[in-house]
């Protein structure tokens, strides 16, 4: 459009064109809807309501399509007729893999014809932030980790069906999910999960006392396998949990198939290395906005740990390592980039959380409130303020966010402020807590109060690692920002691919949100 505006301005042209030229007035509509489309898919429009943008987009397209076969002329609508032909081609291959995976008919070794006539059916459970976690036993379909499908519960939300990442693995023989509720279809979900369990808060609620029946398309998605890298850093903020739990517990059953094959008296010793893991070290950062949080993935990530001290206990050469922190902001959104500095000598003050390990939740004082008629844990934690020149306005006891950033490395600073929130009715940890046998220190998961610093987390891990390394971010786009900007400025630091031997660094960012 900009060389036809080009070349037909300079002649005054294009007002004449435009109301007496029907080819041209067809060419201008369909350019006119193209434009709609690409400013209507820009990420603040399409977060506004993503049932009407996928409406309208759908709409609009096929607007698109109709008014550039009314602009061509007869001797070139064969290529118009071809992208119609892509277009029902490839709904007609969705729509017949969506039947597939979810008529029951076309399974019949799995018994699924006694269940009735769809194959799926989901429990959903309420969890602490409003979110809930669904959960599809059998599902008719393998996947990877990493990878997600579209849901939809016509009985609940008709006619909508979204995207959600699989937060389990094929070994769990079920397909998990958690939804945090927003506008629109996620929020009926959680209303229908709150109606359906007695407590909303308890994180153990028992299941619903009826599923209901969901259809799945996928799953879709795909990244590199992280089981090549000698050092993964895996970074999560809030929801991008949910990324990042698949590919942690993939890497540890590398491990444990490893593990098992290498025991004497087991008969898995005839097994092939690739099925295994090359990696060494692990280093798994999750950001959440208050310790509730904890209680989503709390089963996932003790049984990480346990079987990381079982292969330990199993052969004494076994030098594979794993470091969990939590960090706790109050602060879902982690739009404001953390400033940090490019020296190595960078001191920001850290604020641990006493008394929490392993996600025992131990030595803390719990307080029970009432709030809409729901019972809401408060946490106690001492608190004192640091003179540092950045600290917050906050003052001991206001359940201040603390949202700046810490260094790991500089534990010996005093807390800045603490950052208490909503907690379960029990202490973190349904099931009974991990003795110290079970679990060394240097496996523990360390809570922090505050905002990661991407460039020393990644820098330290790339110092230790002996091979090439991954990092992988989910979560908000100020997190993954500042984990690119850390990953490009540490890739020219060790002047990676520069002929100096220094191994390669891989980045994988997931998108946040739809």
């Amino acid at each position: 459009m900009g060389f036809w505006f080009r070349d037909w301005a300079q002649y005054d042209y294009i007002r004449y064109q435009l109301k007496n030229d029907p080819i041209t007035k067809r060419g201008f509509a369909a350019w006119c809807i193209l434009t709609f489309i690409v400013v209507s898919s820009a990420g603040p429009i399409r977060r506004l309501s993503y049932e009407v943008f996928v409406l309208q987009h759908l709409v609009t397209f096929a607007g698109f399509l109709a008014a550039v076969w009314l602009h061509v002329p007869n001797e070139v609508k064969v290529w118009v007729w071809i992208s119609i032909g892509l277009v029902v081609f490839d709904r007609l291959i969705r729509y017949t893999l969506v039947v597939y995976t979810n008529v029951s008919l076309f399974h019949p070794s799995t018994g699924r014809l006694q269940n009735g006539f769809f194959a799926h059916q989901a429990s959903l459970t309420p969890l602490p932030g409003n979110v809930t976690r669904v959960i599809v036993e059998n599902p008719t379909f393998q996947w990877k980790p990493g990878q997600h499908v579209f849901l939809a519960c016509h009985s609940i939300v008709p006619f909508q069906n979204h995207p959600f990442t699989i937060s389990s693995l094929p070994s769990d023989r079920r397909l998990e999910f958690l939804v945090r509720a927003e506008k629109g279809g996620t929020g009926r979900l959680f209303q229908y999960a709150s109606k359906n369990h007695s407590t909303l808060s308890d994180s153990d609620t028992a299941a619903a006392s009826s599923t209901k029946t969901v259809f799945l398309e996928g799953p879709y998605g795909a990244m590199r396998p992280l089981r090549q890298f000698d050092s993964v850093v895996l970074m999560a903020g809030g929801m991008g949990i949910t990324f990042i739990v698949p590919l942690l517990r993939d890497i540890v059953e590398g491990w444990k198939s490893e593990c098992a094959m290498r025991t004497p008296t087991s008969s898995l010793r005839f097994l092939k290395a690739a099925r295994f893991a090359a990696t060494k070290r692990i280093r798994l950062v999750w950001v959440i906005r208050s310790r509730a949080q904890l209680s989503w993935f709390e089963p996932q990530l003790r049984s990480v740990l346990i079987d990381l001290e079982t292969c330990k206990r199993a052969r004494s050469d076994f030098d594979r390592t794993i470091e969990l922190t939590v960090y706790l902001t109050c602060d879902e959104k982690l739009d404001n980039k953390p400033v940090y500095s490019k020296s190595p000598s960078y001191n920001a003050p850290i604020q641990s959380m006493p008394g929490i390990s392993a996600l025992g939740g131990e030595n803390l004082e719990d307080k029970a409130v009432e709030k809409d008629g729901v019972s809401i844990q408060m946490a106690s934690v001492s608190q004192r303020l640091s003179p540092h020149k950045n600290n917050t306005s906050c003052l001991p006891g206001d359940g201040c966010c603390c949202a700046m950033t810490v260094d790991e490395e500089n534990n010996t600073s005093a807390p800045r402020c603490s950052c208490s929130g909503p907690a379960p009715p029990e202490k973190l940890g349904s099931s009974s807590p991990l003795s110290r046998e079970e679990l060394i220190a240097p496996h523990t998961i360390t809570p922090l109060s505050g905002r990661p610093n991407p460039q020393n987390i990644i820098r330290k891990a790339l110092e230790q690692a002996e091979g090439e390394s991954a990092v992988v971010v989910c979560g908000p786009p100020g997190l993954a920002d500042d984990v690119r900007r850390s990953v490009v400025y540490l890739s020219d630091e060790r002047a990676v691919h520069k002929g100096t031997g220094a191994q390669g660094i891989y980045l994988h960012v997931e998108a946040f949100g739809w």
